[in-house]
């Protein structure tokens, strides 16, 4: 729907914003074209960063990473912005899943950013995980999923700007998609555009997937309820326990009549909860050592907003 805004670009989903600063430390000094080139070469040619969607000349984008200013998210965002040209289009942005557990991240690269947070009632998202098959866990880890999304979305909105951070449920958006996209455009302060309506009727499709077959069709709401059929009334009763009060938070409504959930069930989203914890702990270390190490400044300087909070944070230390 973004995308089909004549302002807006909205890529498939990337695989280089978050892992690009992650990899920091072994691009070394990007005030060296040559490490620049470097970064440029590793998001053009390694798979796992999905860059092949974008549909782009490899040689053209690692050549424009290579000419970017010399930070971290100049470089990722230098990728996004050709899509964006490429496409005709002035706004470009990203669509991750993940970058909600990462916001702190985000800001710090693109200081200028604006976050649209997609909720989708918890029992929806399970079902919808459980039955994908690249997904290959259970209702357990779904659920620790959604409440670990959900719960860094709460945190983001306590501290960030109503200009930077807006929710929007899923099942408002297919139930009105007039008001909610309008709605969308004035958080972003851009004309709305009756485009966005015909998303499905594009030429070209940019998200190809066999499980996003509803990409390319009219919004319907066929798809709100189907979590009735798909969770068992153990793994429904789950979801109540772990995220009850999230559901109370954006009104999504409760069950009645559950079972109690099963030791099985318990011990499993307990384990998913502790694999997490861990690897969180894990990459707070990890970064934080990388962050002694790499001292270069990291937010994009590729829009005027961003260049502007750049030569007014230098000012600022001057007068210091």
């Amino acid at each position: 729907m973004l995308h089909a805004h004549p302002e807006l670009a909205m890529p498939p989903e990337t695989r280089f914003v978050v892992e690009s600063y992650q990899r920091r430390v072994q691009f070394g000094n990007l005030r060296d074209e040559a490490n620049r080139r470097e970064v440029g070469e590793w998001i053009v040619g390694t798979k796992k960063t999905r860059f092949a969607d974008l549909q782009l000349d490899p040689k053209r984008t690692a050549a424009l990473v290579a000419a970017a200013p010399p930070t971290i998210g100049s470089l990722s965002g230098a990728v996004l912005r050709e899509f964006a040209v490429r496409n005709g289009k002035q706004r470009w942005g990203d669509k991750r899943p993940k970058h909600v557990q990462h916001l702190g991240l985000i800001f710090r690269l693109f200081p200028d950013a604006q976050f649209i947070h997609l909720i989708r009632d918890a029992r929806g998202c399970t079902a919808s995980l459980k039955k994908l098959g690249w997904w290959g866990y259970e209702a357990p880890d779904a659920v620790a999923l959604w409440r670990r999304a959900v719960e860094s979305g709460i945190r983001a909105r306590k501290l960030l700007r109503p200009d930077q951070y807006l929710e929007l449920r899923y099942e408002d958006l297919v139930a009105d998609p007039v008001g909610q996209l309008q709605r969308v455009c004035a958080f972003l302060g851009t004309p709305f555009s009756p485009l966005m309506l015909q998303h499905h009727e594009a030429d070209e499709k940019l998200i190809d997937k066999p499980y996003h077959e509803r990409v390319y069709r009219p919004v319907d709401t066929a798809s709100l309820q189907t979590w009735q059929d798909a969770l068992e009334p153990a793994e429904l009763a789950l979801v109540e326990k772990k995220v009850g009060h999230l559901l109370d938070e954006f009104g999504y409504p409760r069950l009645e009549g559950l079972p109690k959930v099963g030791k099985s069930l318990e011990r499993r989203y307990a384990a998913r909860v502790k694999r997490r914890t861990k690897a969180v702990h894990k990459s707070r270390r990890r970064n934080t050592k990388h962050s002694e190490v790499f001292t270069q400044p990291v937010a994009a300087r590729l829009t005027s907003g961003q260049r502007r909070q750049y030569w007014l944070r230098r000012l600022t230390r001057r007068s210091a």
